[in-house]
């Protein structure tokens, strides 16, 4: 492998790792987010309101698939947070 050629693909891995740092902080900030949506429809479902409640449990849904989408794509970064 030339000189150059080595260059080249250390600055691309170093690249690489920094775009996976950046996606590893963007899916923690929105977690933070997430978690008091969370806790609001939480509350929301023990109001007496049916309608509320229902809309609620809805939005507690979302949340978690959004969630558990955030932890599949850190599954795949998981490595960079140790680097």
């Amino acid at each position: 492998m030339s000189f150059v050629f080595r260059l080249a693909y250390q600055g691309h891995q170093a690249r690489l790792a920094k775009v996976g740092e950046m996606a590893v902080r963007m899916a923690h900030e929105l977690r933070n987010p997430l978690g008091s949506i969370a806790l609001f429809a939480a509350l929301i479902q023990k109001c007496p309101d049916a309608d509320a409640a229902r809309w609620a449990g809805h939005i507690a849904t979302a949340v978690g698939t959004m969630n558990d989408v955030i932890s599949v794509f850190n599954a795949g970064f998981g490595d960079l947070k140790n680097a």
